[in-house]
């Protein structure tokens, strides 16, 4: 989760709950990442342009980040129980990766809005193609 432009990029990161995700640091000017979620508290300090701090995200649930020193940086890391999730691209289209046959519930996530579930039934073959909306 790169710190460019005074922004974090992506704005939410999903990962699987053990990943280590990297926070480097590409503006001329120094940050200090943090957060204060229960599901994950850290303090990385402040550093400059080129350098990298990493954590380990050990628990499910939705991190809140921050930077100390711009208070307008926010970010959030979606730590998952599942390895089955995706991001969806600009334009908000998606593909999941390959899953068995089989009932599932379909969770949706986005911070400035409220969680979409949905009960979806995967076939033994083809593909299975949802609209979703708020």
């Amino acid at each position: 989760m790169e710190q460019k432009d005074q922004a974090f990029g992506p704005r939410v990161l999903a990962v699987p709950v053990g990943a280590t995700v990297a926070f480097p640091n590409r503006d001329p000017i120094f940050h200090s990442v943090f957060s204060v979620s229960p599901v994950k508290r850290f303090d990385l300090g402040k550093y400059g342009r080129g350098k990298s701090k990493s954590v380990r995200f050990a628990k499910a649930g939705v991190v809140n980040v921050y930077c100390d020193i711009h208070s307008d940086m926010e970010a959030f890391v979606l730590v998952l129980t599942t390895h089955v999730f995706t991001q969806p691209d600009g334009n908000g289209a998606f593909a999941l990766p390959p899953v068995p046959a089989g009932d599932y519930t379909l969770h949706v996530w986005h911070p400035d809005r409220p969680e979409l579930k949905r009960e979806v039934q995967v076939p033994a073959s083809g593909e299975l193609a949802l609209d979703l909306d708020w």
